[in-house]
């Protein structure tokens, strides 16, 4: 994946993810048939998984940042979808806007037979403003990812 700084906003840029990257990102977790170290897959099938912070949190202060994969099964990675990619887009940002420092994330939505994912990339936080934490719970809320499972810390 390419990324972008721009040194005068001091702000990442995701390019949108193409859907081959998509593929390929689906692929090499079910060759692997587990998460990776920077993507954690959410099944939001019933709706917006509670504490999503907390992986934002883990991923924002991972080195390079990561990966959230919203619409498919934690145990295979087969497809399954999410409820409401709106909401779901919706209280995911609202999340990130409630990070200190807030993260901005770049979101993109896959459909497939009528099936939707989303595909939200976190940036890692600069340094000098880590840890990266959910400000409602205070600074005992950062998080960071061991092998793609967020932990507090």
């Amino acid at each position: 994946m390419v990324y972008a700084w721009y040194t005068s906003t001091k702000i990442w840029y995701h390019p949108p993810m193409t859907k081959s990257e998509f593929e390929e990102l689906v692929e090499e977790l079910r060759s692997r048939g587990s998460e990776l170290e920077d993507v954690e897959v959410k099944e939001a099938s019933g709706g917006t998984p509670t504490r999503v912070w907390e992986s934002l949190s883990a991923l924002a202060n991972r080195s390079g940042g990561g990966t959230l994969l919203f619409g498919f099964s934690e145990k295979d990675f087969t497809w399954i979808g999410v409820k409401d990619a709106d909401e779901l887009q919706k209280v995911v940002g609202q999340a990130c806007a409630e990070m200190e420092p807030p993260v901005r994330p770049r979101m993109d939505l896959f459909t497939e037979k009528g099936r939707r994912a989303l595909v939200v990339r976190i940036p890692e936080c600069a340094r000098d403003h880590k840890p990266c934490y959910y400000k409602p719970s205070g600074l005992p809320g950062a998080h960071s990812s061991v092998s793609g499972t967020a932990t507090e810390g």
